[in-house]
């Protein structure tokens, strides 16, 4: 996947998930998809992981999402 079409993936994330922030910053949910969906390479996703939600709310994130589209 290119760059660009990462950067899409995660424009449309912004967009769907405007409504679902409920405390959590939209970056760091869509990081969570993309570190659950494997959208970054493994050293991206070393950098990403930070203070990032946990695997299992990254889960259901996800999957909410895949709803979404």
């Amino acid at each position: 996947m290119t760059v660009r079409g990462k950067f899409e993936i995660i424009k449309q994330m912004n967009r769907t998930f405007k409504h679902v922030q409920r405390g959590k910053k939209v970056a760091d949910i869509i990081v969570a998809i993309c570190l659950h969906k494997n959208l970054f390479s493994s050293w991206r996703k070393g950098f990403f992981m930070g203070k990032i939600v946990t695997t299992r709310q990254a889960t259901l994130i996800a999957n909410a999402y895949d709803k979404t589209m």
